[in-house]
């Protein structure tokens, strides 16, 4: 009788444990799914983002200079989505920010012309707008991104 006990005490710890093994595995299945959906969206992003311009960079925040110099003069890539009223559509807009240029990409010629329009307005100068962003002044000002540093 407690042999018998002590073996159905042993079977509900082993269930516990399974139970808790699926728990991790779907919450590790969930975060591939995830990391894949985003590499995804920025593969998809890159090939739509056919027209491309580059503006040069005249000065950089205090804030912008320190992330730029942590990651070895360039920061990560900034996408934003955009209506364009010309095509009456939503376009893609990707900003690659380094110490001395910035590479503009879009799916829309107009988009990339008013892009280029508002980042060249007062010199081109870098600000970190948060979660390490960095872009140009002027485009903040365009898009109504605040800036923090």
């Amino acid at each position: 009788m407690v042999e018998e006990l002590e073996e159905l005490e042993e079977l509900e710890e082993l269930e516990e444990e399974l139970e808790k093994r699926d728990n991790e595995y779907e919450k590790h299945i969930k975060k591939i799914r995830e990391l894949g959906r985003k590499i995804l969206l920025s593969h998809h992003n890159r090939l739509t983002s056919r027209f491309e311009a580059v503006v040069e960079v005249t000065d950089a925040s205090p804030a912008a200079k320190h992330l730029l110099n942590k990651n070895e003069g360039s920061a990560p890539e900034v996408m934003f989505r955009v209506y364009c009223p010309e095509c009456k559509k939503v376009r893609t807009l990707l900003i690659f920010p380094s110490r001395s240029n910035v590479v503009l990409r879009a799916s829309c010629i107009h988009t990339l012309d008013v892009a280029r329009r508002a980042a060249k307005r007062n010199g081109c100068t870098l600000v970190f707008v948060g979660k390490y962003r960095v872009i140009p002044a002027g485009l903040a000002a365009l898009l109504g991104e605040k800036i923090l540093g």
